[in-house]
């Protein structure tokens, strides 16, 4: 009997095993298996299903992450072969496991680019570069498009934004703001477009979508409000009820919260107390943070277009290097796989696709994933809550 059959499932990490034809995530919390899982579908589809790990695409939030799963299932295949009556085919899985596709996405992605570079006219010898040499050219792009912006006649708006930034005989403040909308709009398949949708914002487009998107999560924390309030009542303890009581209409007219009393209540009531009272601080703070208001519409135009000038003048940059980060080649491998034809091969030679710690996945890396989905390849496992 292989180890597969040995291992004590529970009834539903072996429905996510073993069912067939329907793309799959499972979500559950740290430490509670989700990757043994994973590496248990692959296993049975190996065993049952004559799947084969070189038409496997595993990936994994880490390079360390990739190099335990592979000794996982150098373990778990050797163990199989020493028990069944076909070791041969087994011998073949594990001597697949060295050249298989269980990787970090962005390893994959530069793969995927030095196999296709010339669907994108990409310079076949482009080196990767590391995370300072990147940060220090993305630093370098900032001064270019900074010298550009200062230069620049009637570009009064541009110059209220960047002196509101500068402080204390620097500008570390306003780089470091670019530095950060560079970074998640390079998260985003279309950075360019992101950004300028991100403009909407500002412009009063989407303000009655987000009040109302407030009030919904406040009305929740109101009705919390409610239930503790009941169960507060039971113990007949009036300051304790008056606090939560307090709490309610803080909530309601959005203003300070009061201190809350904990007497008198057991631990687990003061427990619910104290973490109500920390979630709808929290919730307050962040409505009264986003005040989108507050920046006006024509100072987040200049951020936008500096941001547009920053990624033209590092991407002019590498490329006349011919050297790409790691946000490089997941946009190439994105732009690989809109290739029709390129995408079809990519798409045959893999019958399964595995990510785990989905929760880390980008856009990005979502858009990529997406195009190679087809019915019943997928299996993701990630922690919704983190």
């Amino acid at each position: 009997m292989a180890e597969q059959t040995k291992t004590k499932w529970a009834p539903v990490q072996l429905k996510a095993i073993e069912s067939r034809n329907e793309n799959l995530l499972v979500s559950a919390s740290a430490g509670s298996g989700k990757t043994t899982v994973m590496i248990g579908r692959i296993i049975d589809l190996i065993e049952k299903s004559g799947a084969s790990l070189d038409k496997m695409l595993i990936c994994t939030f880490t390079r360390a992450s990739a190099s335990d799963m592979k000794e996982k299932l150098y373990k778990n295949l050797l163990k199989m072969r020493g028990e069944s009556d076909d070791p041969k085919r087994f011998d073949e899985q594990i001597s697949l496991i060295p050249l298989a596709d269980i990787s970090t996405i962005d390893s994959w992605c530069v793969k995927l680019v030095r196999n296709y570079f010339y669907a994108i006219g990409a310079d076949p010898a482009f080196e990767i570069l590391d995370e300072k040499e990147s940060d220090a050219m993305l630093m370098q792009a900032i001064d270019d498009a900074l010298g550009e912006a200062l230069s620049k006649e009637n570009n009064e708006d541009f110059l209220v934004l960047y002196e509101s930034m500068y402080s204390r005989r620097s500008d570390s403040k306003f780089r470091k703001l670019i530095s950060q909308v560079y970074g998640f709009a390079m998260t985003q398949a279309n950075p360019e477009e992101w950004l300028q949708n991100s403009l909407k914002y500002y412009d009063g487009s989407y303000a009655s979508v987000r009040e109302e998107l407030y009030e919904k999560e406040k009305r929740g924390y109101l009705a919390e409000c409610d239930v503790l309030l009941k169960r507060v009542a039971g113990f007949g303890v009036a300051k304790a009820f008056n606090c939560v009581q307090d709490l309610s209409t803080a909530l309601s007219q959005e203003c300070e919260l009061p201190t809350m009393s904990y007497k008198d209540i057991d631990s687990a009531t003061a427990g619910k107390m104290r973490k109500l009272r920390d979630k709808i601080k929290k919730f307050l703070d962040k409505k009264q943070s986003l005040n989108y208001d507050s920046i006006q519409s024509k100072y987040a135009q200049q951020i936008v277009d500096f941001t547009l000038s920053v990624i033209k003048n590092f991407e002019a940059d590498k490329e006349r290097k011919a050297v790409m980060d790691f946000s490089d080649c997941e946009h190439k491998a994105y732009q690989i796989l809109c290739n029709d034809d390129i995408l079809q091969d990519v798409k045959d030679k893999y019958s399964y696709v595995f990510v785990d710690e989905y929760q880390d996945i980008n856009p990005l890396q979502e858009a990529i994933l997406n195009k190679l989905k087809k019915e019943g390849n997928m299996f993701f496992v990630g922690d919704i809550k983190q």
